[in-house]
Order: C-alpha cells, then structure tokens, then sequence
C-alpha cells in the first residue's frame, strides 16, 4: 500500500512546516531563527554549532521580538564576557 504520511508524526519542531518527499522522508520548512533537520536549532544561538551562551546556558528564541536570549535559572544572571551564568 501508500506508505504512510511521515508528516503525521509532526517531526518539524518550533512551527516548522513538513513536505513529504518519496517514500518515508521528508523535509522540514522552518520558520525564521531556527534551522536544523527538525528545525530543533536555534539559528542565534549557533557559532560553528557552539552555544554562543556557553556550556550548560540555555539559549532560547524569542519569535516576538526575533531575538534569541540566553537564559539562566532563577537568582542568576547572564554574564556575557564569561559566558556563564552567575
């Protein structure tokens, strides 16, 4: 029978469109700021696929303001010379 529709399972991330190609692939479309074959990377966040937040910071984009951020957890801030949370 027709194999079934991969995009059914929803595989593009972070409102990214599928197209269906031949058989089970597919190809993700995505939205601005995000790239990737998922569209799971944020665009702002890559240099030469380092987190530009540093190790263990967690970047994240915001698609109001299509700016990415890097966040840290509670009572902490972001210095950005270091690159850590502190």
């Amino acid at each position: 029978g027709e194999p079934e529709d991969i995009c059914i399972s929803k595989p593009c991330k972070n409102g990214g469109t599928c197209e269906k190609k031949r058989g089970r692939n597919y190809k993700c479309h995505c939205v601005e700021g995000y790239s990737g074959n998922n569209c799971g990377d944020i665009t702002w966040c890559k240099d030469n696929d380092k987190n530009i937040c540093g190790d263990n910071v967690t970047c994240k984009y915001d698609q109001v303001i299509r700016s990415g951020y890097c966040f840290c957890e509670k009572d902490f801030y972001f210095d950005a010379k270091n690159k850590k949370c502190q």
